[in-house]
């Protein structure tokens, strides 16, 4: 991946899961559970600010 995917795919508000294992270069498998703990974190933010 070049600088330029890189930069379209981290500029995108939002991020699949392909875009996370293009990123990554994980598998389909531990880019699930990378995006999980992701998914995690950002609850666990959100608890806090509020």
């Amino acid at each position: 991946m070049n600088a330029r995917e890189t930069l379209n795919l981290i500029s995108k508000q939002w991020c699949d899961l392909n875009d996370l294992r293009k990123l990554t270069g994980l598998g389909k498998n531990n880019a699930i559970k990378l995006k999980n703990e992701i998914r995690i974190d950002l609850e666990s933010i959100l608890l806090i600010i509020q």
